[in-house]
């Protein structure tokens, strides 16, 4: 069971930088709460917390090692070094700006939902559960924290992407459920109404057209993509036959500034890039990134 549980650990740290907090969070809350607890009984020694919560903290340990491979990456280099206090100020400027883009319906529904639970909960005297709303707004809280902090790092805007912002939704969701829950188990009377909220709130959902399915910034076609993404990599490899140290890269024009998402500025990180993976055995200067509407025709772009 040790070697399973490791291995999930690892899958849920490892497997994505941004997925891999909300594990890290859940568990910091809990450890958290318990030195609490422990420091008010004053009972708290070093030696038994580390022995009683080893599972725990080797954990935070794992998500460290993962965060330390994430600074030293190839990535991280990439990331631009202008004034982080402006950068912070954007992130929590576009976090503000998720929550307060909210339908306003969903949003009041929940604060109510939210609230009746709680109370509900305290009423009824159930600690255990009024624990698990603790550990989980606190992991909501360790979460934002981080996002914000580390998205000021590497660009505010990725906040506003759902794969980054999916854990604060994530433990918001397990609150509203939980006090959902709490007022279903509180009043019986009300619980035949759940498959209508259910049918309510599933028609109703709202993505903006942006979800997990396979996605792009273009909405193009993932074979044209893919493509697009064999062609520069075999105009490289082709300047790397022939000898040359320099290449003129063609690509399809694109309307975006700088032909983004294909930008012209990032020409030398596509010979990184291909040079990192071992595709090319040595990185090839280029020149000149044209972007022209002959690719376009060749890919069937519009």
């Amino acid at each position: 069971m040790r070697a399973v549980f490791l291995f999930l650990v690892y899958l849920s740290i490892f497997s994505n930088l941004w997925a891999g907090i909300i594990t890290a969070s859940y568990v910091g809350s809990i450890l958290l709460i318990d030195i609490v607890i422990t420091l008010k009984q004053r009972t708290w020694k070093l030696k038994i917390y580390c022995r009683d919560h080893f599972p725990e903290l080797a954990v935070i340990f794992i998500w460290l090692l993962s965060q330390i491979y994430e600074v030293n990456g190839g990535r991280a280099a990439f990331i631009s070094s202008g004034s982080y206090m402006d950068s912070l100020r954007l992130a929590l400027n576009v976090f503000k700006g998720i929550f307060g883009s909210l339908n306003p319906v969903f949003a009041l529904s929940s604060t109510l939902i939210i609230l009746a639970g709680i109370v509900l909960t305290v009423k009824n005297k159930q600690w255990k559960r009024l624990k698990i709303l603790v550990v989980t707004f606190i992991s909501f809280l360790l979460m934002a924290c981080y996002l914000i902090l580390s998205c000021a790092k590497a660009g505010s805007h990725y906040l506003s992407r759902p794969d980054v912002f999916y854990g604060c939704f994530f433990f918001c969701m397990i609150i509203i459920l939980h006090c959902a829950h709490q007022i279903f188990d509180s009043v019986p009377r009300i619980r035949p109404v759940i498959p209508l909220l259910l049918f309510i709130a599933f028609v109703d959902c709202n993505t903006s057209g942006r979800t997990f399915r396979e996605s792009n910034c273009l909405q193009l076609p993932p074979q044209i993509c893919l493509d697009i993404s064999n062609d520069i990599k075999q105009q490289f490899l082709d300047a790397e036959a022939s000898g040359a140290g320099e290449i003129v890269l063609y690509v399809p024009f694109f309307e975006g500034e700088g032909n983004w998402p294909l930008s012209i500025s990032e020409a030398d990180h596509l010979s990184s890039h291909l040079y990192k993976m071992g595709i090319i055995k040595k990185q090839i200067k280029v020149i000149e990134m044209i972007p022209t509407r002959e690719k376009n025709s060749v890919f069937h772009i519009n």
